[in-house]
């Protein structure tokens, strides 16, 4: 029995090992720095495949030796390690093929047009610039809507207020917000959804999982992410903000 590393990107909902997996051994996913390699965390391994599965957790589908995660995690880099007896799985070769078509079906029912970033507006603002939505369009669902614009004032959405510690933050579009928020006269979605993490984090990463974790406690339909924020409460107790756009929403 051999003991297996696969280094892989997150680009699909499933990940085929190169080589067939020994049922009965330990199977480990570890979501890694994509420089240094080094140990963010580990997820969870559930055992049935019909589960829905949370963004911290994953499954192994031994009929095809593959790994099933969560497409929140699309783009993080992970360390998979298995046994297996050498064999060659045959479900491997395919897995570019698949890959792709599934970031094309993807991309042409959910993604971002134009606009929808966050900018900092200095126009009338007496040295404290406004932090506004651009306004902009997108396609959900395979249906094109346009997003009027707005304000992310970080006084409405529960600041830190532990020096040193990140608050994350995900603005995003699904099934609830076009629901509860589009003008269908106009066709103008006057809002986009936006969470706050549960907690203060010492990482930026530990900010993303937490409320990446309570977006799948809190909604069923697959989210359209704008962008990740991320809040720092610095030394001289003023915020320091990061937003970190996902790639694979705005091309393909």
């Amino acid at each position: 029995m051999f003991r297996k590393l696969q280094i892989e990107t997150i680009e699909s909902s499933i990940i085929y090992l190169k080589y067939v997996v020994d049922a009965a051994s330990q199977v480990t996913v570890q979501v890694v720095n994509p420089i240094t390699l080094e140990l963010e965390y580990e997820l969870e391994r559930v055992n049935s495949i019909s589960t829905a599965l949370r963004s911290d957790q994953f499954v192994v589908d031994e009929d095809v030796s593959a790994i099933l995660v969560n497409l929140a995690l699309e783009g993080k880099k992970v360390v998979i390690t298995y046994y297996t007896d050498g064999q060659i799985n045959p479900f491997y070769a395919s897995s570019n093929l698949h890959t792709f078509i599934s970031k094309v079906l993807k991309w042409t029912s959910n993604r971002i047009v134009d606009g929808l970033y966050v900018y900092w507006d200095y126009k009338d603002c007496n040295d404290k610039p406004i932090k506004k939505i651009k306004a902009g369009s997108f396609v959900y669902n395979g249906l094109f809507h346009i997003y009027g614009g707005g304000v992310f004032d970080i006084r409405d959405w529960a600041p830190p207020t532990i020096v040193n510690a990140y608050r994350g933050y995900m603005f995003f579009i699904n099934d609830e917000i076009l629901t509860s928020h589009l003008d269908n006269r106009t066709n103008i979605l006057q809002e986009l959804g936006i969470l706050t993490s549960d907690s203060m984090h010492d990482t930026v990463d530990a900010a993303k999982l937490d409320v990446m974790t309570k977006y799948d406690r809190i909604y069923s339909s697959e989210p359209l992410v704008i962008c990740y924020g991320y809040v720092l409460l610095n030394g001289q107790r003023q915020y320091d903000y990061w937003f970190e756009y996902p790639p694979e929403n705005r091309t393909l």
